[in-house]
C-alpha cells in the first residue's frame, strides 16, 4: 500500500480529542470514512472516530486510548501517514517544549504569523462581547 498523505500534530495530556490539517481532510474527504484505524510500527491497532468537519476536524472517540497505550504525560509529537481507505501508520516522536513548535494548523499553536486557528475560551463576562481584538493584523 502506497501512502497518500502525511501529517504532523501532537499528543497533548488530558486533550480528549486528536487535531488534524484541515487540507488534508478536505483532499482526502470522500475516502476518508467516519472512523479509522491507527497502526504502529509494534503492530498496535487502535479505532478512532473522525468527524471530518471542513473547518476543525477531530480524532475523536479513542484518542483517550491512544493518549494511555502511548503513556502521554506531556507533549509529543505524532506522525500520521495515510495508507488509503481507513488506514494510518502513526509513529509517537519526541517531546515538544514550545507551542511554537506545535503545527499551524492545532488551536494551541502560537507560531508567530503563521496560526491559522484558534480556541476561545468564554466566561460569563465574555461571552457578552461581540468582538475579538487580536494584535495580529490580517
Amino acid at each position: 500500500m502506497l501512502p497518500q498523505g502525511y501529517f504532523t500534530t501532537v499528543l497533548i495530556p488530558n486533550q480528549i480529542y486528536g487535531e488534524l490539517p484541515t487540507e488534508f481532510v478536505q483532499k482526502h474527504y470522500h475516502a476518508l470514512p467516519n472512523e479509522v484505524q491507527l497502526w504502529d510500527i509494534n503492530g498496535m491497532q487502535h479505532y478512532l472516530k473522525l468527524n471530518k468537519d471542513h473547518i476543525v476536524p477531530h480524532l475523536t472517540d479513542g484518542w483517550l486510548d491512544v493518549m494511555d497505550h502511548y503513556h502521554v504525560d506531556r507533549v509529543k509529537q505524532i506522525g500520521f501517514v495515510y495508507l488509503g481507505s481507513d488506514k494510518f501508520w502513526v509513529a509517537v516522536g519526541n517531546p515538544l517544549n514550545s507551542t511554537d513548535d506545535y503545527p499551524s494548523f492545532h488551536s494551541h499553536s502560537t507560531k508567530p504569523n503563521v496560526t491559522n486557528y484558534f480556541d476561545v475560551a468564554l466566561s460569563h463576562y465574555t461571552s457578552k462581547s461581540s468582538q475579538l481584538v487580536t494584535n495580529v493584523p490580517y
